[in-house]
């Protein structure tokens, strides 16, 4: 007979709760709006945008025996000025707590073409009893001197998959 959170069951094998839970539970959250999204233009001068998106929270019977949030963000720029600076940021908090940046990714040039980032955030023992956030943060600036500028981040798609 197989122990409880031990797989393959086979006939006659116990299904516990804890197992038939994870089983329910969706493991992969999408987002493919344009909240994240920053845009900035301007004529001889500094100009910045900031936008976010959190998904929704992901609770602790969502991640039984699990050890990680693949993040996938599929993102596009277009900068027409030298003096530019995109940002995109993947930050998380636990339940309750404050946003900390997991990481950062700086001077993302994809040229108006789709670039598509991952990284493996590692969930904390907090994490996993309390349950977690993941909020990105994409931002541009521009800086003066170069006459009309613009800069400008987008999602196309993004997903996170506990693992």
């Amino acid at each position: 007979m197989a122990a409880e959170g031990v797989f393959p069951k086979v006939d006659g094998d116990i299904l516990y709760a804890s197992e038939a839970n994870v089983m329910h539970t969706p493991s992969i959250y999408t987002y493919a709006g344009s909240q994240f999204n920053a845009y900035a233009s301007g004529t001889n001068q500094t100009v910045s945008d900031v936008g976010s998106y959190v998904f929704p929270f992901i609770g602790p019977g969502s991640i039984v025996g699990k050890d990680k949030v693949l993040a996938f963000f599929n993102i596009k720029t277009d900068l027409n000025a030298a003096n530019t600076a995109t940002t995109f940021v993947i930050a998380k908090a636990t339940s309750g707590g404050a946003y900390s940046a997991e990481k950062t990714y700086s001077q993302i040039t994809s040229n108006g073409n789709i670039q598509g980032l991952n990284y493996f955030v590692d969930l904390t023992s907090d994490d996993k009893t309390t349950g977690f956030n993941i909020m990105i943060v994409g931002s541009v600036s521009i800086g003066t001197g170069y006459g009309a500028n613009s800069a400008l981040i987008t999602n196309e798609y993004s997903y996170l998959q506990i693992v």
